[in-house]
């Protein structure tokens, strides 16, 4: 009696399959699941006694749940079971962010079905810090007024410092990796900051000290000091005002530059008199120029960050400390400056107090900026403006001539505070 095809049910002649002492034509033995041949290799599964169904290898394992989540492969040998992300081949158990291979002794984490080493799991699910806006990965400070918030200890100290707060805005926030140079690259820049201005503060801190400490004749090189030291400060933040104002993203206040001059000379007034000033009062002048001094480092510093967050500043802060850096070491060239007290603007020979226009040794007031033909106002277009270089003349393009040329620069405010410092810098020399 032929054999009889288990599959078909139909007479067997020739050779055939047996598996499970079950017979099968040759073609008729498939995968129950797929209907794929399975010749040439199958897996049974008993679903009652005596009863099997045959499967290729991937619906076989796939039936006892035991499919690579990264290769959908079969996991023949031994593999690592996950409890929320599935299961893996020992090789292919790594890290969603940095790709490295997870071992059997290394801590990981599932976070919405990735799997992260312990590093990269603290990058994406840490808390950020309020100053930076940057992951938290170990030490910080609770904020008691904010609700779970929390700063890097060196942005913590900037804004209670400073009241400043860098925040780099353009970047990947869903690249971890991009996440976390950019924290170790803002906490570098942000402890030099305090150091930086720390220092300066710091050192003419002290220098005010010692000339309220010693006698008048004693303290005549502080003071020259001091007048040098503030007179650094205030073209380090005249650099940044300018470029601020060439930027259009801001500008940087008169008024606290004024007041930190103003201090300063009624301080340096104070201690040179040997009656007449009680000592209260040169202590209340003492506290007025510390103030007026870290207002005017802040107002740097807050100008410089302002840039930084514009593309095309990028190292406006480096920049800024590193002339602080240097402030002690050398004098300021806007110290060193010949002319009168007033700068007079040589269109309406009137007093300049406020934003100018330069050119060579041509300065006025930007309101005073007017073409000379057509008297057209080129307050706002300094870069097209034309001038006369033999007589300081400004004109518009379309009232221009052949000996005319471009170059007209934006001069700070803070500049006509410099006059100021030379001549109490002269009278210390005297």
């Amino acid at each position: 009696m032929p054999k009889e095809c288990h599959g078909c049910k139909l007479p067997i002649h020739g050779p055939y399959m047996r598996a499970k002492s079950l017979k099968f034509h040759i073609d008729c033995f498939k995968c129950t699941e797929c209907d794929d041949s399975i010749a040439d290799s199958y897996f049974a599964l008993e679903v009652a006694p005596g009863n099997f169904q045959f499967y290729c290898e991937f619906d076989y394992f796939s039936k006892l749940d035991l499919i690579c989540t990264v290769c959908n492969e079969a996991l023949r040998e031994p593999h690592i079971t996950t409890l929320h992300s599935g299961k893996f081949h020992q090789d292919h158990f790594r890290c969603q962010v940095c790709n490295e291979k997870i071992r059997s002794i290394d801590s990981y984490f599932e976070e919405n079905g990735k799997i992260f080493c312990e590093y990269h799991h603290t990058v994406a699910t840490s808390s950020h810090c309020l100053g930076c806006k940057t992951s938290i990965y170990k030490t910080y400070v609770d904020d008691k007024l904010v609700k779970d918030g929390k700063w890097h200890p060196s942005c913590f100290m900037l804004n209670n410092l400073w009241g400043a707060q860098y925040e780099r805005i353009n970047y990947d926030k869903e690249n971890l990796d991009e996440q976390v140079q950019l924290q170790s690259q803002t906490i570098r820049l942000v402890e030099r900051i305090l150091i930086v201005l720390g220092d300066f503060e710091s050192s003419n801190l002290k220098l005010i000290d010692s000339i309220v400490a010693k006698s008048y004749k004693d303290c005549i090189e502080d003071q020259k000091q001091l007048i040098q030291n503030i007179g650094s400060l205030l073209e380090n933040v005249m650099i940044v005002d300018e470029e601020l104002d060439n930027s259009l993203v801001g500008r940087i206040s008169l008024k606290e530059p004024k007041r930190l001059v103003k201090s300063l000379l009624m301080f340096l007034a104070a201690v040179s008199k040997t009656d007449g000033v009680v000592e209260s009062e040169r202590l209340d002048y003492q506290a007025k120029l510390s103030k007026s001094l870290k207002r005017v480092i802040k107002a740097g510093l807050l100008g410089s960050i302002l840039l930084e967050q514009n593309d095309e500043f990028d190292t406006t802060i480096s920049q800024y400390l590193n002339r602080l850096d240097d402030a002690d070491n050398e004098i300021s060239p806007k110290l060193l400056e010949s002319g009168a007290t007033d700068v007079v603007c040589h269109l309406c020979n009137s007093k300049i107090s406020e934003s100018s226009y330069l050119f060579r040794s041509y300065k006025w007031h930007r309101e005073c900026s007017k073409c000379q033909t057509c008297k057209v106002s080129l307050e706002k277009t300094p870069h097209t403006t034309l001038i006369d270089p033999d007589t300081g003349y400004v004109y518009c393009p379309d009232h221009g001539k052949p000996n005319m040329i471009e170059g007209v620069q934006k001069s700070s405010h803070i500049n006509c505070l410099f006059p100021i410092l030379r001549d109490a810098l002269q009278s210390h020399k005297k």
